[in-house]
């Protein structure tokens, strides 16, 4: 539900594409630090600015800072910048209280392999 209504920070090191529409691995999108779904490469509204070039280790812990005002988002691993977006205008997902009071979806991404999370702070900037 999360990826139709609000912007999902992607989590897979293998980068694996969407089989049901025939996506294949390895695109930046499905990468770890990148807004899941959002295919364009770019600084303007409705495309991300996707530069990650961490190869995360599994088995070990890595920080994941998602800092989102108004609707500028911006992605960190281990301190790094690892992508920057700012939703469009006319993008119906992630919409502020002022269009949409009740939206604002969080959750924790569990379908694919094994990811522990722990320490989760939400705070107001």
């Amino acid at each position: 539900m999360a990826v139709h209504t609000g912007f999902e920070i992607q989590i897979d090191e293998e980068a694996r594409g969407d089989t049901r529409f025939n996506e294949p691995d390895g695109e930046f999108f499905s990468r770890t630090g990148a807004i899941y779904k959002v295919k364009a490469l770019g600084t303007n509204e409705g495309q991300q600015d996707y530069k990650n070039t961490q190869n995360l280790a599994a088995d070990r812990w890595h920080n994941y800072e998602i800092e989102v005002k108004n609707q500028q988002y911006i992605v960190r691993l281990n301190g790094q910048e690892a992508t920057r977006f700012r939703s469009a205008t006319t993008d119906t997902r992630g919409n502020p209280p002022s269009v949409d009071p009740t939206s604002g979806y969080i959750g924790v991404q569990t379908h694919t392999g094994n990811v522990a999370i722990a320490n989760i702070r939400i705070r107001t900037l």
